[in-house]
């Protein structure tokens, strides 16, 4: 096959930006510049998800540091770290962190949680590998979803780091979901400390 030209673009902005389908009611996939535009779902380069011409493909499997955007016939690769995560035809929002992809599990909780799913650890596992990942809003540090690291997110509040002491015992414990409260188990901790 003749080799295909692939573009190295930091910003496809216009281009791509002149291309919004969002009016049309399809599935869109589409990359989110900035910690902003993920918060309130604003696409940039926003693709529909039935357009076999135009696509966007993750390098998850090897950790590159680029994302690949095919484009009208063009191929680019858009650095990770020049943007902030992307949004799948699944509706399932990822960010970009250390060449990583983590999906966000919970949306509108004060501590957003994320998976790496290429990081395989069994459903239920109890260990402190963990390959989960974890915000508190209003901050813009991702970190491992560890004991240590979510009592430290949170210095001034005694009562939840007791409670988190209290409730787990292993980092893969973290991830629990409280189904009876519809939210994560830490969040609910965290609402109860307060």
């Amino acid at each position: 096959g003749k080799m295909r030209k692939i573009i190295f673009s930091s910003t496809l902005s216009l281009l791509l930006a002149l291309h919004l389908f969002a009016q049309r009611g399809e599935k869109i996939t589409g990359i989110y510049k900035n910690k902003n535009d993920f918060t309130e779902d604003k696409l940039s380069y926003p693709v529909e998800c039935n357009e076999t011409k135009n696509s966007i493909r993750v390098n998850d499997l090897f950790n590159k540091p680029y994302v690949i955007v095919k484009y009208n016939g063009n191929t680019y690769a858009i650095l990770k770290k020049t943007f902030y995560g992307y949004k799948n035809c699944k509706e399932e929002r990822y960010v970009f962190y250390e060449n990583k992809e983590l999906l966000l599990l919970n949306r509108g909780e004060e501590i957003a949680i994320y998976k790496n799913e290429n990081t395989r650890i069994r459903e239920g596992a109890r260990i402190n590998v963990t390959n989960k990942y974890f915000m508190v809003e209003g901050e813009n540090k991702i970190q491992k979803l560890t004991i240590s690291n979510l009592k430290n997110a949170f210095p001034s509040n005694k009562k939840f780091q007791q409670l988190v002491d209290e409730n787990f015992k292993y980092n893969t414990d973290l991830g629990a979901y409280d189904a009876t409260n519809h939210i994560f188990k830490i969040t609910y901790l965290l609402n109860e400390s307060r």
